[in-house]
Formats: structure tokens, C-alpha cells, sequence
């Protein structure tokens, strides 16, 4: 049993309280902190765990700590954490600077501890399924829309860092040995005047081309991913977790009657498993610490995306 706790209790962090509070059978879910006390202990009383007002006293008395603060406040407490040699999954992104996310990495190595970082959508079914898929095809091209309404909560970042990054690690885990030297990269900021809302990016190499459109200004919700293959166009909404694979095909039929027909293609629509990333990831995390696994999603991934964030910002910047 795994004892484990949650730093912070915002939006994210709640979640992470909830799953660990269904999870009994692989964790003790020891507590909670948050500056805002009532707000923690109104948690804590949902799930049958303690509120701590002091962060050091609920790091000493866990295993592993999920980290859910504000991203501005990731490098200090993850520094904390992991310099109490306690097991840290924290949020995505891992860090705001790079030479901070390198530092984390180096901490947790040294002390031989797990460091996972919460890219929730490599534990999304539909991206699973899909890796599963073009890992066999030929792949010509991808096409990434992440699109969302504006939400004022999100203000003091850029499209890029809050929403382009989960699609940014989703190419690392599509293609783990592919390094793009050739990026393109554009932005507008028709809402927060002085960071990106609306951002596209096309990254390509000789035999592979990647766009990426990620926006906050778009009233409907979109998650969304197609692909080119040589001998199929496979379409995969991350929202609904639908995948459906059109492959070109010329086959003849001909019956009893000699009648024929041709059929020109073949729809497939690929069976997605059901479940809630988040328990998956949470469920993953309790297992590489007791058992002593490497995670999904490394702290060496979370400083790529990190580090493809600042690559394509510095681009829209100019």
C-alpha cells in the first residue's frame, strides 16, 4: 500500500483526491493540502482522508505526493518534495523554466525516485488505440486541432504552454526517436493582447509533416487528430474516443447472377476501450512506485514538451 498524498486542491488537484479515494485497494490516501484550509478540509471530509494546514507535515508522512498547484509554484514544491526522497507526479507542465525542469529531473535520478509528469492524454484510450494502429502504417502526415472557449483562468499563459503541449507529447509518443529541426510557427492574441490565444504550427521532415492548431477563442470544443497514411485516412476524436480508418481498397464482387459490383473502400470503426485517464494514470503511478517501474510519461518527457513549448514560442515572439 502505497501512502500517498495531494498538494493542492484547485480544479486538477480535486480530481486527484477523488481518484485516490476510490483507489483503497492500491493506496492509503493519507491527506490533503491547500493555503485555503476550509477548502481542504471540506475534501478531506469527502473522501475520508485529513487536511493538512502545514504542506511539510503531510510530505513527511506519505510515500508519493501528487502536485497540483499553480504552475508558477511546480519548481519549489517538486524541489521540496523530492529533497524529502518522496515519489512526485506532478502536473503538466513540469515546470515554467527549463534549467528548473532539468534541476527536478537530476533531484529525482540522484535520489532514485519515481518523477512522472500528468500529460493525461498519452492515457487517453482513443490515443492508445491510435498508436496501436499507425505503429503498422505508413505515415505520410498528422493533423492536431485542440480548440477550446476562452477561459479567464488561463490568462496568464499562452495557447501554446496550456493547450498545444498535450499534443506536442502526443507526437513523442507517437514517434519516441523523431527530432523535427524544421518547425513553423504563428500566433494571435486577439483576447489577452500580449500572449498567443490562437496558435499553428507545422513541424515536417523529409517523409513526415505535422500541424498543430491550438486555440481559446473557438466556442466549440475540439480534440481532434487525423492522419495520412499511404493506404488509409484515420480520423480520432480524443472527446467522443472515437477512431474510424477509411483504407483505399479495389475489390470486384460478382454473384450468382453475374452482376458486379466494386467496392472502393472499407470504413472501419475501431473499438475504444472506456475508462477515465486520470484513474489510469493515478493507477499507473501507485504501481511504478511500488513495484518500481519506469513511468509512462517521464520526467525526461515532460522537459521535451517543455522544451518544444519554448522552441515554438520563441518562434511566435519574434
Amino acid at each position: 500500500m502505497v501512502r500517498v498524498g495531494v498538494l493542492g486542491v484547485g480544479s486538477m488537484g480535486q480530481n486527484h483526491a477523488r481518484i485516490y479515494g476510490r483507489l483503497r485497494t492500491q493506496c492509503d490516501f493519507i491527506g490533503l493540502y491547500d493555503p485555503d484550509f476550509e477548502r481542504a478540509s471540506s475534501l478531506a471530509s469527502m473522501y475520508n482522508t485529513k487536511a493538512y494546514s502545514n504542506m511539510d507535515e503531510l510530505i513527511d508522512q506519505v510515500d508519493a505526493v501528487s502536485i497540483a498547484v499553480p504552475t508558477k509554484l511546480h519548481y519549489e514544491i517538486a524541489k521540496k518534495v523530492l529533497n524529502y526522497k518522496k515519489h512526485t507526479l506532478i502536473e503538466k507542465p513540469i515546470t515554467t523554466e527549463i534549467d528548473d525542469a532539468v534541476f527536478i529531473n537530476n533531484l529525482a535520478k540522484e535520489n532514485n525516485l519515481v518523477l512522472q509528469v500528468g500529460h493525461i492524454e498519452r492515457f487517453n484510450p482513443a490515443v492508445q488505440e491510435l498508436k496501436k494502429i499507425i505503429d503498422s502504417e505508413d505515415v505520410l502526415a498528422i493533423d492536431f486541432k485542440r480548440l477550446s472557449p476562452y477561459d479567464p483562468r488561463t490568462k496568464d499563459t499562452d495557447v501554446v504552454q496550456d493547450l498545444m503541449i498535450h499534443d506536442l507529447d502526443i507526437v513523442k509518443f507517437l514517434f519516441p526517436n523523431l527530432v523535427f529541426h524544421q518547425i513553423q510557427a504563428v500566433g494571435q492574441s486577439p483576447i489577452t493582447k500580449n500572449t498567443a490565444d490562437y496558435a499553428q504550427v507545422l513541424m515536417h521532415e523529409p517523409n513526415l509533416m505535422i500541424s498543430l492548431t491550438a486555440s481559446r477563442i473557438t466556442e466549440e470544443k475540439i480534440r481532434t487528430i487525423s492522419v495520412h497514411t499511404r493506404h488509409a485516412f484515420i480520423s480520432a476524436d480524443l472527446i467522443e474516443r472515437k477512431i474510424i480508418v477509411s483504407r483505399r481498397t479495389s475489390v470486384s464482387f460478382e454473384n450468382e447472377r453475374n452482376s458486379s459490383y466494386r467496392q472502393e473502400s472499407i470504413i472501419e470503426r475501431v473499438y475504444v476501450p472506456n475508462y477515465e485517464p486520470l484513474q489510469v494514470q493515478l493507477e499507473s503511478f501507485l504501481d511504478c512506485v511500488s513495484k518500481g517501474g519506469k513511468p509512462l510519461v517521464t520526467g525526461e518527457d515532460g522537459l521535451y514538451a517543455l522544451s518544444m513549448v519554448e522552441n515554438i514560442r520563441q518562434k511566435i515572439y519574434l
